[in-house]
């Protein structure tokens, strides 16, 4: 054992469910009650990694820990470095190479946590777009003419935990991005949805324009949130609204909603910019 107990470890965890990786590694910190000392995204030997300092107080010692954090397939893999925080820094140099070097052995034969299915509706307008096994389909009965949607949801113990809203509108003078948002709310509102206030807009990754709002609501007497965003393109609008529980009361659920939200929206994009 080296003075300090200065240690390297390499862990995985197998995923079942897809999910953000940044999601996880804040509610892996969180849950384990270490304190964050800094956090940075980064890219070490071709992985995109999340690369997190923190301290952990164990046995009455407090000990600083480099943990980094990469994504590859089902599998989230830890590279940690630590030692008592007196001797941290001698050995950080040691740990630094460790963590920036290491690369699984083998690669992923996907880049999804879960079986994924390709929806697809010829329109016009058009709607294709991956999604997760572990979430159903659900057609509407009938849309206008120059509309296609769907809606998707994630069930678990008889209760539905995500749900997506999908809708595709050919582009038309009277359609424009804020009034299709509106319609979105009204879509939720008339499912007994009650949109409470808007908490936060946020930017989509990739994308120097989109931007999703989200919506603190009450839906069956429970709280959630309301995720909804309208992208344009030169064939028309797509509009995509997703409800998902708080983060506290479900984090598995919310982490898997935002991270379904993200490839649906990624892929949606790439359709309408065809």
């Amino acid at each position: 054992d080296q003075p300090g107990h200065a240690r390297i470890e390499v862990r995985y965890t197998k995923l079942d469910l897809v999910v953000r990786l940044p999601d996880w590694v804040e509610q892996f910190i969180s849950s384990a009650g270490y304190t964050l000392l800094r956090h940075r995204h980064a890219v070490f030997n071709g992985r995109v990694v999340e690369d997190n300092l923190v301290r952990v107080v164990k046995g009455g010692k407090s000990y600083i820990a480099r943990m980094t954090f990469s994504k590859h397939g089902e599998r989230i893999f830890l590279v940690s470095a630590s030692a008592e925080e007196g001797y941290f820094n001698r050995y950080a140099r040691i740990f630094g190479a460790a963590v920036v070097s290491f690369t699984p052995r083998q690669g992923s034969a996907s880049e999804f946590a879960e079986p994924m299915k390709v929806y697809v509706n010829p329109g016009p307008p058009a709607l294709e777009f991956r999604y997760p096994a572990s979430w159903k389909v659900k057609e509407p009965d009938e849309l206008p003419p120059g509309k296609t949607g769907v809606d998707l949801f994630l069930s678990s113990a008889g209760k539905v935990v995500g749900y997506l809203h999908v809708k595709a509108i050919a582009k038309s003078s009277k359609e424009f991005p804020q009034l299709i948002k509106a319609k979105v709310l009204d879509d939720f509102k008339s499912a007994g949805v009650k949109p409470v206030v808007k908490s936060r807009t946020l930017e989509l990754a990739g994308s120097a324009t989109d931007r999703v709002d989200v919506w603190d609501i009450v839906s069956g007497g429970v709280h959630g949130e309301l995720a909804v965003t309208v992208l344009g393109g030169n064939s028309g609008y797509v509009a995509l609204g997703m409800m998902m529980p708080i983060r506290k009361q479900n984090p598995w659920a919310w982490m898997t909603a935002w991270r379904v939200f993200e490839i649906v929206y990624h892929d949606c994009r790439k359709l309408l910019d065809r």
